[in-house]
């Protein structure tokens, strides 16, 4: 056997392993991505595995993160409008008392004495009505104030009400009326707040679809993939002992 053929079977025998080794650590390292993505859940876990993919799943990410802390903000509105709405059905309730109390006290079979009974109580109902107006608070913050519901004597004019004025009944009817107007206020901007709180919620939900969609492992096929590739590692060790063979036969038959 010449120097020459020797020399061209080491080269064959150089390529070809290192042919192998280099199909060997891409079918390891597709192993290892298919183990990770089973294990993970994900299909990309960092940069690397897809930078394309990971920058736009980071803005759906922040995105998410955005419309949650907005609907946490509007949850809250809505809560503090029930807040106010209560508060207003308590106000209604004292009012329908209070105007219950002053017809009472324009029978005219009532002695002076009884309309001052009448009038003790219905000066407790102008108190509490004080009350609710000072003391309704959602986090520590008055719920009723100039800028927002103003359940207050400057819009309502006086709480206090004297049974014995003719003009009584007009002025609980007055603040009544304007008590309702701000439960219709109130009833608004809580039906707006719900509808956008549930915008919001589906804008996520889809959101978080289009990320999981793009983001979450497709186990069937990555265990599809990791089983041909365990079959295409074991047929690539038969090849390269079968090669192996081959040339140091064919070496043989040359010495």
């Amino acid at each position: 056997m010449t120097i020459n053929t020797m020399s061209g079977f080491q080269s064959q025998i150089k390529n070809a392993q290192s042919q192998n080794l280099h199909r060997a650590r891409e079918l390891q390292r597709e192993r290892q991505e298919r183990n990770e993505e089973l294990s993970t859940g994900k299909k990309v876990n960092e940069a690397a595995d897809n930078p394309a993919v990971m920058a736009i799943a980071a803005k759906m990410v922040s995105a998410y993160a955005g419309l949650t802390a907005q609907t946490n903000n509007v949850e809250a509105e809505m809560s503090r409008s029930n807040v106010a709405d209560g508060a207003l059905s308590d106000t209604q309730a004292t009012l329908s008392r209070m105007n219950e109390l002053t017809l009472q006290a324009s029978n005219g079979i009532l002695t002076d004495e009884d309309r001052s009974y009448i009038q003790l109580e219905v000066d407790q109902l102008s108190d509490q009505l004080s009350s609710i107006s000072a003391n309704t608070e959602f986090n520590t913050k008055p719920v009723f104030d100039n800028e927002g519901v103003a359940l207050t004597e400057e819009t309502l004019g006086s709480f206090e009400v004297d049974v014995t004025d003719s003009n009584a009944l007009s002025q609980i009817s007055g603040m009544s009326a304007a008590v309702s107007s701000m439960q219709a206020e109130v009833g608004a901007e809580y039906n707006g707040n719900e509808s956008e709180v549930r915008s919001n919620n589906i804008t996520a939900e889809n959101t978080l679809g289009a990320l999981s969609q793009m983001q979450d492992t497709d186990y069937a096929e990555s265990t599809s993939a990791l089983i041909k590739n365990n079959l295409l590692d074991q047929y690539r060790i038969q090849m390269q002992s079968q090669m192996q063979t081959q040339m140091i036969n064919q070496m043989g038959a040359l010495l």
